[in-house]
């Protein structure tokens, strides 16, 4: 992940109400209600938190990001939450750990997926899901990140076909790929 440009945006990081929405929609329809374990990858300053709290009560979540800044901005927010600064590339805890990884409004911006996908699959124990989302389509994220301009616009999410690859390649099942308003991929272990 280029976390310069989020070291930087950090400060002043929104998030939409459209975001704000598809995130309570993720939680409460593709987490699982047994799962105890939760990782919320890149999670910038805990958009999923309040979602993730109300619905999962008794989970134990922990958040990673990249960015310090977003680390910082989160614990500001939720002093007594576990966010720790790291990188889906290589996610600091052993296998088998999590019931479930999300990662939800910024996968585009990992620079190895692959390796993310694979990094996911090892920290998740058997029968966790892995579930990639954003709170846009994948044609209008990629437009927007072009839009914005240089810092972002190579950061595209690719296409069904090559995350399908993706997933299977690390080793994930009954994968399933949707959009309509917005967008998911979700495996299983």
């Amino acid at each position: 992940m280029d976390v310069d440009c989020f070291e930087k945006w950090a400060e002043n990081w929104e998030v939409s109400a459209e975001s704000k929405v598809v995130a309570g929609i993720f939680v409460k329809e593709l987490i699982g209600k047994n799962s105890k374990y939760i990782l919320d990858l890149a999670c910038g300053k805990g958009i999923l938190r309040d979602y993730l709290c109300s619905n999962l009560p008794e989970a134990e979540v922990v958040y990673v990001d990249k960015a310090f800044a977003m680390i910082k901005g989160l614990k500001e927010i939720y002093p007594d939450e576990m966010a720790l600064r790291g990188e889906g590339e290589n996610i600091p805890f052993g296998e088998d750990k999590f019931d479930v990884v999300i990662i939800f409004n910024s996968f585009p911006h990992f620079m190895d997926k692959e390796k993310t996908i694979s990094e996911c699959y090892r920290v998740l124990r058997k029968g966790g899901r892995l579930i990639v989302g954003h709170s846009m389509t994948p044609k209008e994220i990629n437009q927007l990140h072009k839009d914005v301009g240089p810092e972002v616009a190579e950061h595209q999410l690719p296409e069904k076909e090559s995350f399908i690859k993706m997933f299977t390649k690390s080793g994930f099942n009954n994968i399933e790929y949707f959009v309509n308003d917005y967008f998911y991929v979700m495996g299983f272990k």
